[in-house]
């Protein structure tokens, strides 16, 4: 019955490390994110779209992915309430394009 006790919480805490493993990887993925936006603002919007977001901020709605891709976001739609980074924009960027 050890035996059985010790196995078991081995996989406790191997399941537990996991978990903790993965929250780390999405802890990361937002830090390298977030590179370089360190003066870029942030705003929160509710039930919004990144067309209306680009015209604000770009004076184009068609600079979108600008603002989708600094926010690891596909859709322009915005639903709920969502904080949003607003990367600076060099007026070279094509719209409507993702880049790679």
């Amino acid at each position: 019955m050890t035996d059985l006790n010790n196995e078991s919480a081995e996989l406790l805490e191997k399941a537990n490390l996991y978990r903790m493993k993965a929250v780390l990887e999405r802890m990361l993925v937002k830090v390298e994110q977030t590179k370089g936006t360190a003066d870029a603002p942030t705003i929160t919007v509710n039930n919004d779209n990144l067309y209306r977001l680009a015209a604000i901020y770009y004076g184009d709605p068609k600079q979108w992915p600008i603002i989708a891709e600094a926010n690891n976001l596909v859709d322009p739609e915005i639903y709920g309430s969502v904080t949003l980074i607003i990367p600076k924009w060099d007026g070279n960027d094509r719209g409507g394009e993702f880049r790679n």
